[in-house]
């Protein structure tokens, strides 16, 4: 193990970033887009958590605002589904899986959840949308969780 770092070291190989590699497979549009997206939820920082505090006059912690909201989720799902529809046919190139028509298919049906949500945001109907009801503890979509 040590005779490979010291080969690594000697040609002057570096760690390459989530960014270095979204350029040389050409998707740099989707890091600086949808891999932003996908990983707000793990990359949070302290403060930005604080956005979904809900605080009485006193300045005390009442209740907790959840995120994503329900609206947010259809184009989470269809994201990421994207997404590995894209890592499974750079795969089936690669070592030739047949993953092809079948891929085909659900690029056509992920491509189908965009164009609906789509139309649903241009008020062209109610496509996508999840069918849940706000109820106890959920307003406009969102979660709300109390702090006793």
């Amino acid at each position: 193990m040590k005779e490979l770092e010291q080969q690594i070291k000697s040609a002057g190989a570096k760690a390459l970033s989530t960014e270095d590699w979204s350029k040389l497979a050409g998707m740099h549009d989707w890091y600086t887009t949808n891999y932003r997206l996908l990983s707000k939820a793990v990359h949070t920082q302290i403060r930005d958590l604080e956005a979904y505090l809900i605080q009485g006059a006193s300045g005390d912690i009442q209740e907790l605002d959840y995120a994503p909201s329900m609206d947010e989720i259809p184009l989470l799902v269809l994201t990421a589904g994207h997404l590995l529809l894209i890592v499974a046919s750079a795969f089936d190139k690669t070592f030739e899986l047949g993953f092809g028509p079948r891929g085909d298919e659900l690029f056509k049906f992920v491509d189908s959840g965009f164009r609906a949500l789509e139309g649903r945001r241009n008020g062209g109907g109610k496509a996508g949308r999840s069918g849940a009801r706000a109820g106890a503890g959920q307003v406009a979509g969102k979660r709300r969780y109390a702090v006793t």
